[in-house]
């Protein structure tokens, strides 16, 4: 990661909040749930924080292809956004538990933090995450056909046992009639 105020050079590629705001996009084929992710903390200044905001959301449309966000504001980004949380962190570097509950997509934000309440510079290497994929939950058109579905298989068999019936009926009137 380098961001426009760094140029790569000596180590300096990390994701932090010196100057502006740095984030990774992460975009998954399925929806997923962020259980842990490994940060490593990186030193400004002889100090070192390494605090994040995490962001999730779902996208529509092709995961594979890239999301293009030149000059886009933060209102935009976090328009697509469903929901966000703080991950507080040490001066250590390390896995840490993001303590999410059941916030789950296909779009995930890990940037510095947002808002920097110690205002101390937080700068850290992503060294990896841990997820969980999550069962898909059907849309409701996909519910309101399964529903349909059913209620025509319940008047299908009532109908059949109906017919049913009514043959036995017949049957045994046709034979104390004959008798």
């Amino acid at each position: 990661m380098t961001s426009g105020d760094e140029f790569g050079l000596g180590n300096t590629h990390v994701t932090d909040n010196q100057s502006r705001v740095d984030f990774i996009l992460l975009q998954f084929d399925q929806t997923v749930q962020l259980t842990s992710a490994i940060f490593n903390a990186f030193a400004f200044n002889g100090k070192t924080d390494s605090d994040a905001t995490i962001g999730w959301g779902t996208l529509a449309g092709a995961w594979n292809q890239g999301l293009t966000f030149n000059n886009t504001n933060g209102m935009a980004l976090s328009g697509l956004l469903t929901g966000h949380a703080d991950a507080l962190g040490t001066s250590m570097s390390g896995s840490r538990s993001l303590n999410l509950g059941t916030a789950s997509g296909n779009f995930w934000l890990i940037g510095a933090n947002f808002v920097n309440v110690d205002k101390k510079i937080d700068g850290f290497k992503l060294g990896g995450v841990t997820l969980k994929t999550v069962a898909p939950v059907p849309e409701p058109s996909t519910w309101a056909m399964m529903l349909a579905g059913f209620a025509l298989v319940g008047v299908a068999m009532r109908r059949a046992i109906r017919t049913s019936e009514q043959r036995f009926t017949d049957k045994v009137r046709r034979i104390a009639t004959s008798g």
